[in-house]
């Protein structure tokens, strides 16, 4: 990521790109469908295909199956790397089409845009209920935390909050939220040594 964006300001000299301004471009980040936002309409549609092959496919399964034992899903014949791979390409696009719609909306290509996004989606999806730990996802809880993390930086906006002061907020709630993943993934696991525990065979009486 940091060799990705140093590249990017070494092509630009860290000087926006502007003259994006026309109607082809402008449609992805400004336009409304039926009084609806563009960009609102592709976060749907994303959500819909993402809903789809997490919880009604195989790839699905398997994704998750890799995070919760990574040796266990190789053992029973899933393709681990290609799992992988697969998603890190889909997270690629992902990122790819938030570039296009930010662009568009901002009518100029800015070498430091999306700075720090990284942190927000962590917490977002941490506060949605998906473990880092890996097992365990929830893309309704994803979209929940990432409107909650939108409304936290619109409210600290709202009260002229300073800048900076944004960021210790932002990685504060992270910070609480991974601490939270933490102990509810120690909550789990020694719940799951308790119930793998063999039980005690009971003593026999010794008589004289």
């Amino acid at each position: 990521m940091i060799i990705g964006r140093g590249i990017i300001q070494v092509y630009s000299g860290g000087i926006p790109k502007t003259g994006l301004a026309f109607p082809e471009f402008q449609f992805w980040g400004q336009a409304l469908i039926l009084g609806i936002p563009v960009p609102v309409i592709v976060m749907v549609v994303v959500f819909a295909a993402c809903f789809y092959l997490m919880y009604r496919t195989r790839f699905g399964r398997f994704t998750l199956s890799i995070g919760s034992n990574r040796d266990a899903a190789r053992l029973v014949g899933i393709s681990v790397p290609r799992i992988e791979i697969t998603v890190y390409v889909l997270t690629g696009l992902a990122a790819a089409a938030s570039s296009l719609l930010l662009t568009s909306r901002l009518e100029a290509a800015m070498p430091e845009a999306g700075t720090n996004y990284e942190l927000d989606v962590i917490a977002a999806i941490v506060i949605g209920g998906t473990s880092l730990a890996g097992g365990r996802a929830s893309l309704v809880g994803t979209l929940i935390g990432a409107a909650l993390m939108a409304v936290v930086r619109n409210g600290i906006n709202l009260l002229n909050v300073n800048t900076f002061w944004q960021q210790v907020v932002i990685g504060g709630i992270i910070l609480i939220a991974i601490a939270y993943d933490g102990l509810a993934a120690r909550r789990a696991g020694r719940k799951i040594r308790t119930n793998a525990a063999p039980a005690r065979a009971p003593r026999e009486k010794v008589t004289a």
